[in-house]
């Protein structure tokens, strides 16, 4: 009886648009990004915060540094030098040193975890963190991370990160405020 069924409902689910690929595409996409070069990108980030009406912009570079260091160094409109380093964060802010525990910024932390393991094609550290949902191909292609934790479904709604072939392009996040960041990357 299972194998009539699963006979019968297979072939019906590889008609639906996406389903067939999906999973496919999210391997392809994860083995470019692990043989890529994204170390080291410009960045141009607009925020769109609720109690403002024209959006945040910002510039700089980021870069990230194997096994688990990012650094972004923001030039406009004020400089500034944020380095995550395995747990820990410092920003760095007109000669002022501040460090902060990862684990105290639930929604950092998971950005800077999303960060460090779609930099690095590594789609295993993701998966128990996020439902990961592939589109497009493998030239231009999508992927959306929507949190799995409790906590950080509280803060954010979706992460979105954007690219073509083996590089990066955009990533978007959507948090629950109703805020979002939408930061372009080009190569540096």
């Amino acid at each position: 009886m299972i194998t009539g069924l699963r006979n019968f409902v297979l072939p019906l689910l590889l008609l639906l648009p996406g389903w067939a690929h999906a999973e496919p595409l999210l391997d392809a996409v994860f083995k470019q990004l692990a043989q890529g070069d994204n170390h080291s990108v410009n960045y141009r980030e607009h925020k769109y915060l609720a109690m403002l009406d024209l959006p945040l912009t910002q510039e700089g570079h980021m870069q990230w540094q194997p096994p688990a260091t990012l650094i972004r160094q923001q030039t406009r409109p004020s400089p500034q030098t944020f380095t995550i380093d395995h747990d820990q964060i410092t920003v760095d802010n007109n000669g002022q040193r501040q460090q902060l525990p990862l684990q105290q910024l639930p929604p950092l932390r998971a950005f800077a975890d999303a960060m460090r393991a779609v930099i690095t094609g590594d789609a295993s550290t993701l998966k128990p963190h996020f439902d990961i949902q592939a589109s497009g191909n493998i030239n231009h292609w999508q992927l959306a991370l929507t949190p799995r934790d409790k906590t950080l479904q509280r803060f954010i709604n979706r992460l979105e990160f954007k690219g073509e072939l083996t590089r990066i392009t955009e990533i978007l996040s959507f948090e629950t405020s109703g805020d979002r960041s939408e930061m372009t990357l080009t190569p540096r």
